[in-house]
């Protein structure tokens, strides 16, 4: 049965030869669909490593007014909005942050060389209260505190999987990271800092000490507070008419991280479902080529399957090699597919998805082409079963 699939196929080589690059291509769409998909869940599962629920995120807003007015105003204003801040009974905790709080579309990235390697990791600068404020766990050492004043090399925290990749076997804390300007001392680790979400790539986490006393450093870009449980709407509309008055105008702005985290998933699902219908489309159109393929070659066919018929071949043989043949084609399509899928994880071509994600991908692809690919011929096979022998030997 092997040997005569395998020929019927050859001398229909024309046509199956279409049939497979089409199947060939449904399998790299559903490999790339799946590839990002299983990488998305595998990120989404891993814990973010904070607290986002009751915190919200306020934008002074002082760009408006640099031109205007000096820094030192300036900073006389964030000053007293940190002040007026703190003094609600509602808000728990405050602290300065760079601009790359969770779930906002803002990538602060650092890259620098350490033994001879180059470190590419998020880079976010806050004051000593963030930790506690987002319940970072710290695994080794401390965060930053007034031990760090006046220290001659500016000390950071980095996450564990920064720790894993340099500094295997061994504690990071009290190592110092030369750089070309400045020298960074480690100071603690912390598990995990995923503030770009869930869904996007997890790069190595690093944190800069950041002092608002300090007017040699430049001005904080965001100021991230937690309030108590029902401190809702209503206390935001307070906040935004108190720091309109003290601002003289400023475009102040108060955000839920729970809210940007929502608008941050609804954005991938929109994005994965956009894809999904195109990958279905075009599944579909391959589904309905195969099968009016399977159905036009049984017509050419029925002299062949009722000489078989004849010569004593069942219907459950007949319908059993039709479905084969499918299922080969399918295969030959399926091999060639693995073959330049497997390119992506050696070319590098997107080193966020590890090595078991491309291999799940390539398998759940092969998965669904067969199963594609068998339901597409299982009516046409049940019909070469039905073709009567006298009937198919007549017509010819």
């Amino acid at each position: 049965m092997i040997r005569h699939a395998f020929k019927m196929i050859w001398n229909r080589k024309r046509r199956n030869t279409l049939l497979m690059i089409e199947i060939f291509f449904s399998f790299i769409v559903l490999f790339a669909v799946g590839a990002k998909v299983f990488s998305d869940v595998s990120k989404f599962i891993e814990p973010l490593g904070y607290s986002y629920e009751n915190v919200r995120v306020l934008s002074p807003g002082y760009y408006a007014s640099e031109e205007t007015m000096s820094e030192a105003e300036i900073r006389g204003i964030l000053s007293q909005m940190m002040q007026e801040l703190l003094s609600y009974p509602e808000v728990e905790a405050a602290s300065w942050v760079s601009g790359n709080v969770p779930f906002i579309n803002a990538r602060f990235g650092q890259d620098f060389e350490y033994q001879d390697r180059k470190v590419k990791t998020d880079f976010t600068v806050v004051d000593d209260n963030f930790a506690s404020l987002m319940n970072l766990q710290i695994l080794e050492g401390r965060w930053f505190s007034r031990e760090d004043d006046g220290a001659s090399a500016r000390p950071i925290v980095i996450d564990r999987r920064f720790r894993d990749e340099f500094f295997a076997g061994q504690s990071p804390v009290g190592q110092v990271i030369s750089g070309e300007k400045y020298d960074r001392k480690i100071v603690g680790v912390i598990d995990r800092y995923h503030y770009r979400g869930e869904l996007e790539e997890h790069r190595l986490a690093m944190f800069q000490r950041y002092v608002f006393e300090d007017t040699t450093k430049s001005l904080p870009d965001k100021i991230v507070f937690s309030v108590r449980e029902g401190a809702g709407f209503q206390f935001e509309v307070a906040l935004l008419k108190r720091f309109s008055i003290l601002t003289h105008g400023w475009p102040v702005s108060i955000k839920a991280l729970a809210n940007l985290r929502d608008h941050h998933i609804k954005d991938y699902l929109t994005e994965i479902i956009t894809i999904g219908i195109v990958a279905v489309f075009l599944v579909f159109n391959v589904a309905l080529g195969l099968f009016g393929v399977l159905w036009y070659s049984i017509n050419r066919r029925r002299g062949e399957i009722g000489l078989r018929r004849a010569i004593g071949a069942s219907r459950g043989k007949i319908s059993a090699q039709v479905l084969f043949e499918a299922l080969v084609m399918a295969t030959f399509a399926i091999v060639v597919g693995i073959f330049f899928a497997a390119q992506a994880p050696i070319l590098g071509l997107e080193k966020t998805i590890g090595a078991p994600i491309w291999v799940i991908a390539m398998a759940y692809s092969a998965v669904m082409i067969y199963l594609i690919v068998s339901i597409c011929a299982l009516y046409p096979s049940r019909l070469a079963g039905r073709v009567q022998p006298a009937e198919a030997l007549h017509d010819e």
